[in-house]
């Protein structure tokens, strides 16, 4: 795969990167949810998206990307878990917190596979 292809695959459909990815699994695994912590260990071991050859960081985890195929009702437990976090993170003055951003971005990452 050149540059120019793996910009473009990473860009469009079902693709997380690591950091999400591997986030998500802590989350999911701190909710007792082991069945979907296992199905995002299987994304994260099977369905990386190969690096250009010329890649600066071929080495580097955080710089990976994946091919996101779960079932519509594991995405809707995955982002029902992340608003409910998001929720529960806003303080009584309601202003967001730092907290509340990073729940949100986790939502919003996941909502845009749906």
């Amino acid at each position: 795969m050149d540059a120019g292809e793996y910009k473009q695959f990473k860009n469009k459909g079902q693709v997380l990167d690591f950091a999400t990815l591997n986030m998500t699994r802590q989350y999911l695994q701190q909710f007792g949810r082991h069945d979907l912590s296992d199905t995002i260990n299987h994304l994260l071991i099977h369905n990386k998206i190969e690096k250009p050859a010329l890649h600066n960081n071929q080495q580097e985890v955080y710089t990976d990307f994946y091919q996101v195929d779960i079932s519509a009702r594991d995405l809707e437990i995955i982002t029902s878990m992340f608003l409910d976090l998001e929720a529960a993170a806003v303080p009584e003055s309601g202003e967001s917190t730092t907290l509340t951003a990073h729940y949100g971005a986790m939502l919003d990452k996941w909502s845009n596979l749906q």
